[in-house]
């Protein structure tokens, strides 16, 4: 992966092609749910949306650095690229924070299946 700003390497590692599928794969949980909409729920989609991706994309492409150094797929961005071990950090905490920001959104909802599903995920 290029040399990128934090934030531009954060976008990118998180795969932007992913967050619609994420906000509709939650979205198709909320309408089986029957839950009244809310601003907590809109808040919540999209920051799972957002989130979520960068924690599953970013703690992978740390754990498989090795095997991604290797793939000639992982030479262009649609396949996340190689993520530099010097970026290894920022991915790690941001990873983190992002877990933590899902958490409590999450229990803004007040709602006990999506705090449970959100804290599987």
């Amino acid at each position: 992966m290029p040399k990128l700003s934090g934030f531009l390497l954060l976008v990118t590692v998180s795969r932007p092609i992913s967050w619609p599928l994420v906000a509709l794969l939650f979205l198709i949980g909320f309408v089986i749910s029957g839950a009244p909409i809310s601003v907590a729920v809109v808040v919540n989609v999209f920051a799972v949306s957002l989130l979520l991706p960068l924690i599953v994309f970013g703690i992978n492409d740390i754990y498989d650095y090795e095997t991604d150094s290797v793939n000639k797929r992982k030479k262009f961005a649609f396949h996340g690229g190689v993520l530099e071990k010097g970026n290894h950090g920022l991915v790690s905490v941001s990873a983190l924070a992002a877990t933590i920001i899902l958490a409590l959104i999450s229990a803004l909802t007040r709602n006990p299946s999506n705090i449970l599903v959100t804290a599987l995920a």
